[in-house]
């Protein structure tokens, strides 16, 4: 089984090969909004699959980052999977990107609690919040993505929360008294564990349907809320 995982969900992309049980991957590359996903992610695809020695009709199944996060880089990378797996003739999966950074948490033993609280920055003063619960063998989610007034949110944890994101630091982490995991080597998603998440359902015969498959965004975009807004009072 050989699983290429896609991650350009944040302002960073990856690209990892899953291959019976082993991981093959690229330093993450920054991203620039609109510009660097779409002149990047190729390549890079292209060099892992050359160092990899393996041609792209080997692939079993592509897999990308679901969401919620960039949009430009959530349909960046919708946009490449779905056209790898197309013209590959592999299957696709996504993964959702809080799904990922969970089972970070998870693999890496980060924090004594089994449950700890994915966020991530939502704009506007708000923020993209899940609960996750770690088991020995994976990672269930408690309840769904919402979307939260960052300063009261924050305001509301205890000292026995665990919170997890890039987006911690700064003028966030003066807001609560969780305990918080900021590293980016868990706290950002990546590649390779949305390939090895794939892997896992893939080889219990579970796909998506890539004809049918969008983002996770979250949340609607400015421009769609002002125009739910302006329907509204009209």
């Amino acid at each position: 089984m050989i699983v290429l995982g896609i991650e350009t969900s944040g302002r960073t992309g990856s690209a990892a090969l899953w291959r019976d049980g082993n991981i093959l991957c690229l330093p993450d590359q920054p991203v620039e909004p609109g510009q660097r996903p779409a002149r990047r992610l190729a390549v890079d695809v292209k060099q892992l699959l050359a160092q990899a020695e393996i041609r792209p009709q080997a692939i079993d199944a592509v897999a990308v980052s679901a969401g919620p996060g960039s949009f430009t880089g959530l349909r960046v990378g919708y946009a490449f999977a779905k056209m790898f797996a197309y013209a590959s003739g592999s299957r696709f999966l996504a993964i959702p990107t809080f799904q990922v950074i969970a089972e970070q948490v998870r693999t890496a033993s980060a924090a004594d609690s089994s449950e700890c609280w994915v966020i991530e920055d939502a704009q506007r003063d708000e923020l993209f919040v899940q609960s996750w619960q770690r088991t020995e063998t994976g990672c269930k989610a408690v309840g769904n993505v919402e979307i939260v007034d960052a300063e009261e949110w924050l305001g509301a944890r205890s000292q026995t929360d665990v919170l997890v994101g890039t987006c911690l630091g700064g003028t966030l982490a003066e807001l609560h008294h969780a305990t918080a995991i900021s590293d980016p080597s868990i706290a950002r998603p990546h590649a390779a564990t949305v390939a090895k998440l794939a892997a896992e359902r893939a080889i219990a015969g579970d796909y998506d349907d890539a004809w049918t498959a969008l983002p996770q965004y979250g949340r609607l975009s400015a421009a769609e809320e002002k125009r739910q807004r302006q329907l509204a009072e009209g």
